[in-house]
């Protein structure tokens, strides 16, 4: 008898650690034992992934300037037991723009990326506009990036900026939903060779309402679309849309001013340790 119990006791330490292992974030913020969002936004510290971009005239069809980005990641912090805080180096060439900090985090639910809403205002051009009436803003803090699990007709809001003018009622001026579309197969240039990715479709909607008019009747309505393509255990591998996402995603906030220019960003090689 005594020696079944020590049997039992032995297959029960044995479980328990397996489940435990289960349910622990590794160094590359993926979850040993079963798939979650994680997998989807890969990567410990000295990953590295290198994107080509391209802009693309939808009205001409030219192409435009091609830049090259690369994002390193420099450290983490663990948050409790499953969060990730990301900081990212990314790095640009033939851009004009200077090396810019991400920060990042991830759940097994979840992709969220820090928001700079200095940079929204003023890519919104209403900084000037604060000291002329009285203006007050709700802004989320993070960008929803990725929710999981993934099914069919999925949404969320992955942003919301509101804007409440003189004593109205908080209104968006700018959301971003994002629409899981499902699988599809696609020619990776990192791997050279197609993998499935699970593609979103980020829709951008800016209202922008004269700040000087207090009834709030004159306003400018926008909408841009951006799609991504994510592969398990590689992460973002395709862009193509408006430049949003893409600023959001670099730390380099930029609302698109016109919906004739298409961005379009590959991964071209990547190491994730």
């Amino acid at each position: 008898m005594k020696n079944l119990r020590t049997l039992l006791y032995a297959i029960f330490i044995v479980l328990f650690v397996s489940c435990a292992s289960d349910e622990t974030p590794t160094e590359n913020g993926e979850i040993t034992g079963e798939v979650t969002a994680r997998n989807y936004y890969p990567g410990g510290i000295g990953s590295a992934f290198n994107y080509r971009s391209d802009t693309l005239n939808i009205a001409t069809g030219k192409s435009g300037t091609t830049s090259t980005r690369r994002t390193e990641i420099s450290d983490f912090t663990i948050l409790g037991d499953t969060i990730f805080t990301q900081n990212t180096e990314v790095e640009f060439e033939n851009l004009g723009v200077n090396n810019v900090g991400l920060d990042f985090r991830r759940t097994d639910f979840g992709i969220y990326i820090q928001i700079d809403s200095i940079g929204i205002f003023d890519s919104l051009n209403i900084n000037d506009s604060l000291n002329i009436v009285n203006i007050d803003f709700k802004i989320d803090d993070e960008f929803i990036a990725l929710s999981y699990p993934f099914f069919p007709g999925k949404f969320w809001f992955a942003f919301l900026l509101q804007v409440s003018v003189q004593g109205s009622p908080f209104f968006p001026i700018v959301t971003i939903k994002a629409n899981y579309q499902g699988e599809e197969e696609i020619f990776v240039e990192a791997v050279s060779a197609n993998r499935v990715a699970e593609k979103i479709k980020y829709t951008t909607d800016i209202i922008l309402p004269d700040l000087s008019d207090s009834t709030g009747t004159s306003v400018t309505t926008q909408e841009f679309i951006t799609n991504a393509w994510y592969v398990k255990n590689i992460g973002l591998v395709r862009l193509e849309g408006s430049n949003i996402i893409q600023g959001i995603l670099t730390g380099v906030i930029s609302l698109p001013t016109n919906s004739t220019t298409m961005m379009i960003d590959e991964l071209t090689s990547y190491e994730i340790k």
